[in-house]
């Protein structure tokens, strides 16, 4: 994805890669998919958190989704549009992500999970997530993964505390 609100640069970089294998696609929303490319990171780590902890796919699939409303929620509040996170840079991206432990983001979550020592060299969500977990506490959003993950990563939380935290959380309605 190449977002500009110009669109005559977006124009500009999708000619120059084009005959080539890669395929550029427009958006005119930068904040929405600096979002969407940020947070998918956080998520990931989650999901190889619940992977390692043996929690199996369904858990991993509640991440993902919950995970997606999440980056939809902070997405709009900061200004950016809920269709940029339906889009490449939002599930595109955190289903690559997530797809499994090729992923050094989703390795580094398996890592925790299997309360192994993670490789932090290149583990991106690490390095954002203490910042996403501020920024929403201060705009009064709720953002429950990402406050789990920073609390793991960032302030040596206990996972399966966490976990236990997470699943306590009031009972609510989807949407």
């Amino acid at each position: 994805t190449i977002a500009s609100q110009t669109p005559a640069l977006v124009d500009a970089v999708q000619q120059s890669f084009t005959n080539s294998n890669l395929r550029l696609y427009g958006n005119d929303d930068p904040i929405g998919v600096a979002v969407g490319g940020t947070m998918k990171n956080v998520i990931a780590i989650a999901a190889g958190c619940a992977i390692g902890l043996g929690l199996g796919d369904n858990a991993k699939a509640a991440i993902l989704t919950r995970g997606v409303a999440e980056m939809a929620r902070l997405a709009v509040a900061v200004g950016g549009r809920l269709e940029s996170i339906y889009g490449l840079s939002g599930v595109g991206d955190l289903a690559l992500t997530c797809s499994g432990p090729h992923s050094r983001t989703m390795a580094y979550g398996m890592a925790i999970g299997a309360e192994q020592s993670p490789d932090t060299r290149l583990a991106e969500g690490r390095h954002t997530v203490a910042a996403l977990a501020k920024r929403a506490e201060t705009m009064g959003l709720e953002l429950p993964i990402t406050n789990a993950v920073d609390r793991v990563v960032n302030h040596g939380d206990n996972l399966h505390d966490v976990v236990t935290a997470l699943l306590a959380r009031p009972i609510g309605r989807e949407g």
